[in-house]
């Protein structure tokens, strides 16, 4: 149910210590369920909540079409909007990079800043624990290393800015629910279907077959998985740096005894 639902993910931003007192958060909302789910249930929170887009002008127009849903959607909820748009498609072919690995940079680059000229010192987006599955797939195919199996950090710091992921413990299937529950509509985008993108082959191919042949809860193995290291890397990296500035002397140079 929705009141759970939130209950839920106020328990997640609780535990990681998403956001402190009095802090606006910038929230990354794309139209898609993941981020209209997130805008929801962070206003059912209570929280102070700045609303931003990104239009990488793709589709044929369909992507501004986005744009603008998410305008009234916020206009709505009579949060503040903010728009940052760029030709990403055109960008990325004349600088001979890949679309995705460069709309993701833009993208960031232009919510970073757009959260120091609002005063925002949180970034929120609506990545869930589908999305940690599907990343860890991904890069367990790739080769990877325990970093790399740690997946997306529910919280991580780009300067001064916390990009925080409320929805990391919620299922793609509670998401819906959620929006159902709600009556809330949302954008579909078409190109997530696109088989080109290993992403997209790993979410509606191989994960519903490891989910069907192998293990129905795959995702929450996974996810256990990314947790457990990530704990790890981050115990190792802390006593790594303590036994570093133990053997450091004041000039910076390191006692061989």
């Amino acid at each position: 149910t929705p009141s759970s639902l939130a209950a839920c993910v106020r328990f997640t931003l609780e535990k990681h210590a998403m956001v402190l007192p009095g802090e606006r958060v910038l929230t990354a909302v794309s139209g898609g369920p993941d981020s209209v789910c997130l805008l929801e249930i962070l206003c059912e929170l209570g929280l102070s909540v700045v609303v931003v887009h990104f239009d990488h002008q793709t589709r044929n127009g369909a992507s501004a079409q986005d744009a603008e849903f998410v305008r009234k959607m916020a206009i709505d909820k009579g949060l503040p909007f903010h728009l940052a748009t760029r030709p990403v498609a055109q960008e990325a072919k004349e600088q001979s990079l890949s679309f995705e690995e460069y709309a993701r940079n833009v993208r960031y680059e232009a919510l970073t800043r757009i959260a120091q000229e609002q005063g925002c010192a949180v970034l929120a987006t609506g990545h869930h624990a589908a999305d940690q599955a599907e990343t860890l797939l991904m890069r367990i195919l790739r080769g990877t290393t325990p970093h790399g199996l740690s997946g997306i950090p529910p919280v991580r710091r780009e300067g001064a800015l916390r990009i925080i992921r409320p929805l990391i413990e919620t299922s793609r299937d509670e998401v819906l629910a959620y929006l159902d529950e709600k009556g809330l509509s949302y954008c579909v985008d078409h190109s997530n279907l696109d088989p080109a993108h290993i992403r997209n082959r790993i979410r509606h191919e191989l994960l519903p077959h490891l989910r069907a042949m192998y293990n129905p809860r795959v995702d929450n193995a996974l996810n256990r998985l990314s947790e457990v290291l990530r704990v790890e890397n981050d115990f190792i990296d802390t006593q790594a740096k303590s036994a570093l500035e133990t053997c450091t002397n004041p000039d910076g140079t390191i006692s061989r005894r």
